[in-house]
Order: structure tokens, then C-alpha cells, then sequence
């Protein structure tokens, strides 16, 4: 579940979404006019993008691992 209304800080796991549409998890760090996203998925690369081409940057707040 992601916060609508918490901002995101450094090192956050974070709904991100792009202006292209796409949508993903990641680990958010802020490092200028970038965000360097990094996978809790090792088989997926770390990847940068900038400030401006994120739509919405939501925290991840709760995480159910296991069977419903």
C-alpha cells in the first residue's frame, strides 16, 4: 500500500510513476535534479531518472508477504 498524502525520503521502497506511463517499485534515492532508482531485485538494474520525469513519487507504507 502506498501513501497518497506521506512525502517520499531518501532510501524509501516507492510507488514510482513515469510521464511515459510507466510504473514501478523502487528503492528512491534523491541526488540532485535525479532519482537514482534501485531494484530489491538483483536481475534488475539500477536506473536514473530526472525530477522531471516522474509524475507521481509515492512511499510504500505497508508490505503483506505471504498467503492472503
Amino acid at each position: 500500500i502506498a501513501s497518497l498524502e506521506a512525502s517520499c525520503q531518501n532510501g524509501d521502497l516507492a510507488v514510482v510513476v513515469t510521464e511515459d506511463g510507466e510504473a514501478m517499485v523502487k528503492v528512491v534515492y534523491f541526488k540532485g535534479e535525479e532519482l537514482q532508482l534501485v531494484s530489491t531485485n538483483p536481475a534488475y538494474p539500477e536506473r536514473r531518472l530526472a525530477r522531471k520525469d516522474v509524475l507521481h513519487l509515492h512511499p510504500v507504507i505497508y508490505i503483506r508477504i505471504g498467503r492472503l
